[in-house]
């Protein structure tokens, strides 16, 4: 990319695989006090080994493969934790995968996901690389790593689906195909579907039926075990390290009880639907939409759809605001095409709100190590939440934007209104 120098390029991903290098060979070493002062510091509660997700997806595998029944009961898991992903994923005990390869499997998943840092659009400038430094060392990567959590591994097929994108027919092809292993993987992948609003009606209706298919298939084989391993999600914790659109209501019905949260979750919907309608109808955000490159309004559009998707769909534990730190390069970009000053301070806002969440755990744990009152607990929430909604709902606008501009859109709205004049998007 022009104005970007390879040092600069790859600044903030080699820093941050150097950091978490670092902090491998510092576990290794078996410095594990040092190991878990750093984490603890860094906003993240360190189980007593590393990789735990990872442990948990095998242990799956272990005990499935010798006949238990992991929906039921999981002797096999240090926690005793059920099954409750895909499973599709249980196919894998083919493998004969089991704990004793954590370790092995941790680090693999965490190489692969500080590999794929390096293919993500690159900053502009020094200030720009910093700033992606501060996403990509958040606490909430620091805590998907440490869990070596499948989300880092969905974030792996993210980042490929998202370069192949960025290419011809057959590899934009291949990148719904990858969209589809992750979809069967977790489920809420499946939203990425949307990037196919931008190729032919025909080819959109194709890919769409074709994911849709083999999630429907899924579904019919394995019903029973979806509706357990649903049954098996975990207790939504509305004051910790989740995110999601029931935090707000939900939260405050618990600390008043006799408070019906639906009400205020209808109208939290219905202001941040306004406010996103209202902003992606602006003429401003499609000149600064029209002025990223290509990989920029990809990984953008990614990031918008996954972070939105998944705070209406659920209680997501912080690990998975990862997938934020595909808006990063779009938000940059947006902040240097704005063509007056309050556009840029807006951007440039938002830009910061976005690392603030993601460090939201750390500034959580150290008001609390602080010894700060319940009030100031509250009132610390209480903004997190609100912020988080005012987020979604510009992340939720630009999702609006390319989708009113999609060419699939505009062919519908042709044939729809044929005597308006619709452009392309070619």
């Amino acid at each position: 990319m022009p104005g970007s120098s390879l040092p600069l390029r790859f600044a903030a991903p080699a820093i941050t695989t150097v950091v978490f290098a670092a902090l491998y060979v510092l576990h290794g070493l078996g410095d594990d006090a040092l190991y878990r002062s750093i984490l603890l510091g860094w906003g993240v509660v360190p189980f007593e080994f590393p990789f735990l997700d990872t442990h948990y997806a095998l242990s799956s595998l272990q005990c499935w493969h010798h006949g238990v029944d992991v929906y039921l009961t999981n002797p096999c898991d240090a926690l005793g934790r059920t099954y409750a992903y895909s499973p599709a994923l249980l196919w894998a005990q083919v493998f004969a995968l089991g704990t004793s390869d954590t370790q092995i499997a941790g680090l693999i998943v965490d190489g692969l996901f500080l590999l794929s840092l390096f293919a993500l659009p690159p900053p502009r400038d020094a200030a720009h690389a910093v700033l992606m430094l501060f996403a990509t060392l958040s606490t909430m990567t620091a805590f998907a790593l440490e869990r070596a959590n499948l989300d880092a591994l969905i974030f792996v097929l993210v980042v490929l689906a998202g370069v192949l994108l960025q290419r011809g027919l057959v590899p934009r092809l291949a990148a719904f195909a990858v969209i589809s292993i992750a979809a069967l993987m977790k489920f809420y992948p499946a939203v990425l579907l949307i990037a196919a609003l931008r190729e032919r009606p025909r080819l959109f209706v194709a890919v769409s039926a074709a994911v849709a298919g083999a999630l429907i298939v899924l579904a019919a084989l394995d019903h029973a075990e979806l509706a357990m391993a649903f049954g098996n999600l975990p207790k939504r914790l509305y004051f910790q390290s989740m995110f999601g659109a029931a935090n707000l209501p939900y939260g405050l019905a618990e600390l008043s009880p006799g408070r019906a949260p639906l009400p205020l979750l209808v109208a939290a919907v219905g202001i941040t639907f306004s406010f996103a309608i209202w902003l992606a109808s602006r003429s401003a955000l499609d000149r600064a939409w029209a002025s990223l490159d290509n990989g920029e309004a990809t990984f953008m559009l990614l990031g918008c759809a996954l972070i939105v998707g998944c705070f209406f769909a659920g209680g997501s534990y912080g690990y998975r605001g990862i997938f934020l730190i595909f808006t990063l390069p779009g938000l940059l970009g947006l902040i240097r095409s704005a063509d007056a000053a309050p556009l840029r301070r807006f951007w440039s806002v938002v830009l910061l709100l976005v690392i603030f969440l993601m460090w939201g755990e750390f500034f959580r744990l150290a008001m609390l190590r602080s010894g700060a009152s319940p009030s100031a607990n509250f009132v610390f929430w209480l903004g997190r939440e609100l912020i988080w909604w005012w987020v979604i709902g510009v992340l939720g606008a630009l999702v609006i934007r390319f989708a009113a501009e999609s060419e699939t859109t505009r062919a519908c709205a042709r044939r729809l209104f044929p005597k308006l004049h619709f452009g392309s998007i070619e």
